[in-house]
């Protein structure tokens, strides 16, 4: 914005003040300034939702802010993970977000509210893998948690998963761990609600909008469920000879916790 100041006038009236010109512009520049500073959107407390809490190679909060443990993660930020690399975002409440290599993912919104038992978590995953565990948001008594993939909307409840292309078997899965999620697309619905189930997408050009409808849940295989997971592990990404190691981690982690605890309803 420009301001046109008539250099050749020696006097305005500001205020009911007569003053010189030059003090004249400035004074306008002066609320001009005012005015763009109150307007602008970086002088606007911006709301953080969470932190990151673990990162392995090229990653970033926003646009191009790599990303480091501690750094704040505010609504609407794009996270994003470079090739081999994995994130993850502890939320205010206690939800963790893990990311695979090559992920994106927006907060769309975020409300955490303890003394109204009130809680709402929205993720919208443009490309990746990811896994998700639902933190204190899970036990509110008004809640919606829902997480948006490139193949369906999922409805979460009080649920570990996880979701992105199987390795060696090009389809997309969605894998739960515990808890229950709805999972949905313009073509179809399915519902998983055992632990170590999962559906798959099929690819189909001829589609609407390419989409299938999910499969029935099913029990996936031992191998199936740890070369998911190994896409979302840090183990992975520590160095040659760790992928093995950590999907049997991954493995023994879910029988332990098979036996530990009941799905959450």
């Amino acid at each position: 914005m420009r301001l046109a100041v008539n250099q050749t006038i020696a006097y305005a009236i500001v205020g009911g003040l007569v003053m010189p010109a030059r003090k004249t512009q400035a004074c306008y520049l002066a609320i001009l300034f005012f005015l763009l500073l109150i307007g602008s959107p970086c002088v606007a407390a911006a709301q953080v939702v969470g932190k990151v809490t673990r990162v392995f190679a090229d990653s970033k909060i926003g646009c191009c802010e790599a990303a480091a443990v501690g750094m704040p993660v505010e609504m609407n930020d794009k996270i994003s993970t470079g090739p081999e690399a994995r994130l993850q975002i502890t939320f205010n409440d206690g939800t963790v977000l893990t990311l695979g290599e090559l992920a994106e993912v927006v907060v769309d919104r975020y409300v955490y509210n303890p003394s109204t038992s009130t809680g709402a978590l929205a993720l919208n995953s443009a490309r990746g893998a990811l896994r998700f565990v639902t933190g204190n948001i899970g036990h509110m008594s008004n809640k919606e948690v829902t997480v948006k993939t490139p193949q369906a909307a999922l409805a979460v409840r009080g649920t570990d998963f996880w979701a992105g292309f199987v390795p060696h078997e090009g389809t997309y899965g969605v894998l739960l761990l515990e808890g229950k999620v709805d999972v949905s697309n313009s073509s179809g619905a399915s519902t998983i609600s055992d632990p170590n189930y999962g559906v798959d997408f099929v690819p189909c050009l001829k589609c609407d909008k390419g989409f299938v409808s999910p499969s029935e849940a099913y029990e996936w295989s031992e191998a199936k469920i740890n070369e998911a997971l190994s896409t979302t592990s840090f183990g992975v990404a520590a160095g040659p000879g760790a992928p093995a190691a950590a999907a049997a981690a991954a493995a023994a982690a879910i029988a332990a916790g098979q036996k530990s605890k009941p799905a959450s309803p």
